[in-house]
């Protein structure tokens, strides 16, 4: 019985959005590091259309997203909105990935509650996010202007 309590609170409890870890190198004799397996996801799969894809280390299937678009205007209302409930009948946050756009006018604000924003490759793109519980995530933006609030930034410049 307790296993099975056990199985059921692991099945509903949600998983950690974002956390900065630190990387092990090659070699490193630590004893957690040769207890550590690799995490794989499906945007670590190859990308057969040759455009650049996500590494994020987030399930891509619990992501709303914006991908590959240019010179247009996107509302998250206009997506299909997954509304999964918690166990006290809550609207559970959304994660919301915004990659390869390009002079783009970005709209997040809407009712459903925003958990992390991942951002990647935009150039010269406005957004307007409301608040979001957890992290917004920039990789490689070049002249964008951001506006919104979150609990915790990650800027990651390109090379």
């Amino acid at each position: 019985m307790s296993e099975q309590l056990n199985q059921t609170r692991t099945k509903l409890v949600p998983k950690a959005k974002f956390s900065f870890k630190s990387r092990k190198t090659v070699g490193s004799s630590s004893p957690s590091s040769s207890t550590a397996s690799p995490t794989h996801s499906p945007a670590m799969t190859p990308n057969p259309t040759g455009l650049p894809k996500s590494t994020s280390f987030v399930d891509d299937t619990q992501f709303m997203r914006f991908e590959n678009r240019s010179g247009e205007y996107l509302f998250i209302g206009s997506l299909t909105l997954p509304q999964t409930r918690d166990t006290e009948g809550r609207i559970t946050a959304k994660d919301v990935a915004l990659t390869n756009l390009t002079d783009c006018t970005v709209n997040l604000v809407h009712n459903i509650p925003l958990g992390a924003i991942h951002i990647k490759n935009l150039k010269r793109c406005t957004l307007v996010i409301p608040p979001v519980s957890g992290s917004i995530l920039l990789h490689d933006c070049e002249g964008c202007t951001l506006v919104g609030a979150c609990h915790q930034v990650g800027y990651h410049p390109g090379n």
